[in-house]
């Protein structure tokens, strides 16, 4: 699958999930800064934006911008999805205030590693997220701050 086509099945596979647990969710337009998704709950009174980031062939390694570092609010929730061939997707919920803490230091320690290296092109505007011990796998409650629910 071509990366723009996994982007957009990750957007489209969040939005039904959403809808399958209740929520009103909606794609915004290609490009919106910040959201792919706006998400509500039925009777309006809690609204999220959020950010989907897709992988594909089960990799659970998410691709960011070092814009990343500075989305740091309360109503943005980051779900990076990984597409897992014809199976299930696994969907990792995590607030931007997480990955943003999380983003910066893993770029501090990669260019402390780089400046021992020597290597004078060291800085890169890309950053990196990964939730290795799947603290954030299937927490869905985590948009609204309701308590977990098991599947």
């Amino acid at each position: 699958m071509e990366t723009n086509s996994a982007g957009d099945a990750g957007q489209y596979f969040v939005a039904g999930e959403l809808t399958r647990r209740g929520y009103i969710a909606t794609l915004a337009i290609a490009n919106t800064p910040h959201f792919d998704i706006l998400v509500s709950k039925c009777d309006g009174a809690q609204q999220k934006a959020i950010q989907v980031k897709t992988t594909q062939n089960g990799k659970k390694r998410w691709m960011l911008s070092d814009k990343s570092e500075e989305l740091v609010e309360d109503n943005v929730i980051y779900v990076f999805v990984c597409l897992n061939k014809l199976k299930e997707p696994a969907y990792h919920i995590v607030p931007s205030p997480v990955v943003a803490k999380y983003v910066i230091a893993k770029h501090k320690d990669w260019l402390s590693n780089q400046n021992r290296k020597k290597n004078s092109n060291a800085d890169r505007n890309l950053r990196v997220f990964r939730d290795d011990e799947n603290e954030y796998l299937n927490r869905w409650d985590l948009i609204f701050g309701e308590k977990k629910k098991e599947r």
